[in-house]
């Protein structure tokens, strides 16, 4: 639960605040339009390719996991407000939340004033589930979802790494270099040099409590979707045979450490920056040492993390699009498993 105000209107914000924390009323009708909200947006989840392949590939890469549960329109209609009271009385109490603030507030008046609006709620007992981690076995899948566009979405990836991860710093130079920004070998090679996409990214999503996920996503004409596919390893292959040049480690350490400082420009991401880095239990200094770490990493480095963290023959390839046009099937990747898109 979040607030923006202004310094005049704190005191009666944060009692509005309060009041949403601690006793939401849920009202029938505010539930009721939700739910209507909600099962149109999954009546229109497989309008655009985008999304299906969002929801899609994350499925398929935390296949038997809570991670890859999605909404049904079943499963948002048999939500009551009753299920809404009791979730919130199980897991919202003071000693399960984290409250960070930001602004040109005295600390001592403003502590005074969360003293005031939260008197009174008292610490619970709070179990939480035990969950599982995820299957981290990495094999190569091919999916293919039918859409009749003029494009295919595409998707490549893996599980990546955990928050905790020692190579972190490697894998960020790595990423960078691969698919990282206009100066990428992805942006290169398929956009600039072949003209085959107006963008090609790569990214480590770094996982907070679970395994993250690596992906390289990219769009192109029907015509040319087997040959972008075919690049793309082939480039992802060519990061692991040779070391980086001294230009590209340069730029891709410059270019991290220097946006850095881009998540500190404002108060709200600041706030946010700080509880995260307290929820999800980083070190201490986690912030403070992250450009050295950056500056640290070699060629070696970046080489080493390429060949342990880029699997080629073991990814998930997720395709979007219309078959019937494609320059070659895509079964010159692996078996090809067909997604049909129903409205559940």
């Amino acid at each position: 639960v979040s607030l923006t105000t202004l310094k005049k209107n704190l005191p009666r914000t944060l009692d509005l605040f309060g009041q949403v924390m601690m006793q939401p009323v849920f009202r029938e009708d505010r539930v009721e339009l939700a739910r209507k909200q909600t099962i149109e947006g999954l009546r229109r989840q497989n309008d655009d390719p985008k999304r299906i392949v969002d929801r899609e590939f994350t499925c398929a890469l935390y296949e038997g996991h809570l991670l890859a549960r999605v909404p049904t329109i079943e499963s948002v209609t048999r939500i009551t407000r009753d299920d809404m009271m009791a979730f919130h009385k199980r897991f919202y109490h003071p000693n399960n939340m984290i409250l960070a603030v930001s602004g040109d507030i005295d600390r001592e008046e403003l502590l005074k004033s969360l003293g005031k609006v939260f008197n009174g709620w008292r610490r619970e007992e709070i179990v939480l589930p035990a969950i599982a981690p995820p299957k981290t076995e990495m094999k190569s899948t091919v999916l293919f979802a039918h859409k009749d566009v003029n494009q295919s979405v595409i998707r490549l990836g893996s599980l990546g790494i955990e928050k905790n991860n020692p190579d972190l710093y490697a894998i960020r130079v790595m990423d960078y270099i691969l698919g990282g920004g206009f100066t990428s070998r992805l942006t290169q090679e398929v956009r600039s040099n072949q003209g085959l996409a107006y963008q090609a990214a790569s990214h480590f999503d770094v996982g907070r409590r679970f395994v993250g996920t690596f992906w390289v996503e990219t769009e192109t004409k029907s015509e040319s979707t087997a040959k972008v596919i075919s690049l793309i390893l082939k480039i992802m292959t060519g990061m692991t045979k040779l070391a980086v040049s001294d230009q590209e480690l340069s730029l891709a350490k410059d270019s991290i450490i220097n946006s850095f400082i881009f998540g500190f420009t404002k108060p709200d991401a600041v706030v946010n920056q700080q509880v995260r880095l307290e929820f999800f239990g980083y070190p201490p200094g986690y912030l403070d040492n992250y450009r050295n770490n950056i500056a640290k990493v070699t060629k070696e480095d970046v080489l080493l993390a390429a060949q342990k963290y880029l699997k080629p023959d073991a990814l998930t390839i997720m395709v979007v699009g219309d078959e019937k046009k494609f320059d070659q099937p895509l079964s010159m990747f692996g078996t090809v498993r067909e997604i049909k898109l129903e409205i559940k």
